[in-house]
């Protein structure tokens, strides 16, 4: 069995205003998942309490395999032991034969985004990793999933996942052109599919949407086996979890 998850997790600031990385640490231990990949991760931003976020989740949980994919950087602080980052994170439970972090497109001066993509080795099984957030404007969404359609024609294994905040709704395009004819090669299949009831994941205190996302290629989407969104106040996302045979 294998739990696959995703967590946008708002640099620990919950819905009561407060940053409270163990309150995201509970959260997550619930999950008990084997893969998470997380949004808007901090490292050593004064917001956050000067924390690398990264490698205190890593070593708070006990995932030992990670890898933090910083896509906007600020100013070097003489006092913190590293420049200030921002970015998805990556934990496994399973060594990571491989992971880079790949920009994504960008419209003018809007925040910079990034794909984490990554090889796991899962009892013997090669499965490729992708964690991303994706941007604001609906234009720019569009061409960062052009960008991860062609990601997913590289390197990678025939079982994929992909995790992570798309800010869009499913029928919106950008989503659309991801969840295409599943008989593409580089198409992949929503385990939204798989679940009866509707995975709304924002706002966390009162969810109407979906835009979190579990995304598994055709081989792995045979083996969902549940699908469900777990309630908390840690953070202005609720994360998604997946369970594969």
């Amino acid at each position: 069995m294998l739990k696959v998850a995703t967590y946008n997790i708002h640099h620990g600031e919950g819905v009561d205003g407060r940053v409270d990385l163990e309150r995201i640490a509970a959260t997550l231990e619930e999950l008990n998942a084997d893969l998470i990949v997380l949004n808007e991760v901090d490292a050593w931003w004064p917001r956050s309490g000067r924390v690398d976020q990264a490698s205190w989740l890593a070593s708070r949980l006990n995932l030992p395999y990670y890898f933090y994919g910083a896509n906007l950087q600020g100013r070097g602080d003489p006092s913190a032991p590293g420049p200030p980052a921002y970015g998805n994170l990556l934990l496994s439970r399973f060594p990571l034969l491989w992971a880079e972090n790949r920009p994504l497109p960008r419209a003018g001066l809007s925040e910079p985004q990034g794909a984490i993509v990554a090889e796991v080795e899962v009892e013997g099984e090669r499965l490729t990793v992708l964690g991303t957030h994706l941007g604001l404007s609906p234009q720019e969404r569009y061409l960062q999933a052009v960008a991860l359609r062609q990601l997913t024609g590289e390197r990678l294994t025939d079982r994929r996942v992909l995790l992570g905040d798309l800010n869009a709704e499913a029928t919106q395009p950008e989503v659309a052109l991801l969840l295409a004819d599943p008989s593409d090669p580089q198409a992949w299949v929503d385990v939204a599919s798989r679940s009866p009831e509707p995975l709304l994941t924002f706002p966390s205190w009162a969810p109407r949407v979906r835009i979190d996302y579990i995304l598994l290629s055709p081989i792995l989407a045979e083996r969902v086996q549940e699908v469900r969104v777990v309630r908390s106040e840690a953070s202005d996302h609720l994360p998604l979890l997946a369970v594969l045979n």
